[in-house]
């Protein structure tokens, strides 16, 4: 593509151009070790799933595409839907004049948000997203059965069996209500007592923060 001067653009959901574990976790912790192009660390504390061979492999591929500078030699761009990540990009070495700033866009808001009515406080906090560990789902199980708040769940992710357990076994008032659609989500959101995003990693401007704003 460089070759035929075409630009590639490329959009960065997530942290790997930076840490070859893209979560940028470490037994449940944000962890920023690979800073300064220290990547050996991803091996060194088998970051991926603990496990010593997922983390070679990826940490190979991170030093194949180092060496080759895949991605500062072939992008023309990376659009960031966050300005926290531009400046995550930048900290961690990235030239600004390769990075745009692009937020994700909105819903369009549906006309019972401009109802006066406000949520009854008996009904339930609203968790939707994927469900995958770094998303903090399994903390929000844990609050709401020591708290004794109901709480909705839409999604679905690798995760799911590992949560439900967990709500079971905690006897969590928690409704699992697993893949909606972005109709059906919205509705669940405008009826919620509230929406929560209980992620403990780095989050990177999430269409679910969006679509609480918009209800």
């Amino acid at each position: 593509m460089r070759a035929r001067e075409i630009p590639v653009v490329m959009t960065a959901h997530d942290l790997k151009l930076l840490c070859p574990a893209y979560t940028m976790l470490r037994n449940g912790h944000v962890c920023e070790a690979c800073r300064g192009g220290k990547v050996s660390n991803v091996l060194r504390h088998r970051c991926i799933k603990g496990s010593t061979l997922g983390s070679v492999a990826v940490l190979a591929v991170a030093l194949l595409h180092r060496m080759r500078q895949t991605y500062q030699r072939s992008l023309a761009r990376i659009v960031v839907p966050s300005r926290f990540y531009f400046e995550k990009f930048v900290s961690w070495g990235w030239s600004e004049s390769q990075l745009v700033y692009i937020p994700n866009f909105g819903p369009e808001v549906s006309a019972a948000a401009n109802s006066p009515e406000l949520p009854a406080a008996s009904e339930p906090i609203l968790y939707a997203g994927r469900l995958s560990l770094e998303k903090g789902v399994s903390t929000l199980v844990r609050a709401a059965a020591r708290a004794g708040v109901s709480v909705e769940i839409a999604g679905d992710g690798p995760a799911r069996t590992i949560i439900e357990t967990l709500a079971r076994d905690l006897a969590a008032p928690v409704t699992f209500l697993g893949r909606l659609t972005g109709a059906e989500v919205q509705a669940r959101m405008m009826r919620a007592r509230a929406a929560v995003l209980p992620s403990e990693w780095y989050e990177n401007a999430p269409l679910s923060v969006l679509e609480a704003f918009a209800a």
